[in-house]
């Protein structure tokens, strides 16, 4: 399986809360990116 380096800069940053109230939001980012066979290896 192919691996891809994606760099990305967000300049007023991504405003996910740290710890169990920015888990939902996360999920969901992690749940969209498996519809398209896509798979974080690291962030």
């Amino acid at each position: 399986m192919p691996r891809y380096m994606v760099q990305r800069t967000f300049p007023d940053g991504l405003q996910i809360p740290v710890g169990n109230g920015g888990a939902e939001p996360r999920q969901a980012v992690v749940e969209r990116n498996a519809e398209d066979g896509v798979t974080w290896v690291h962030s």
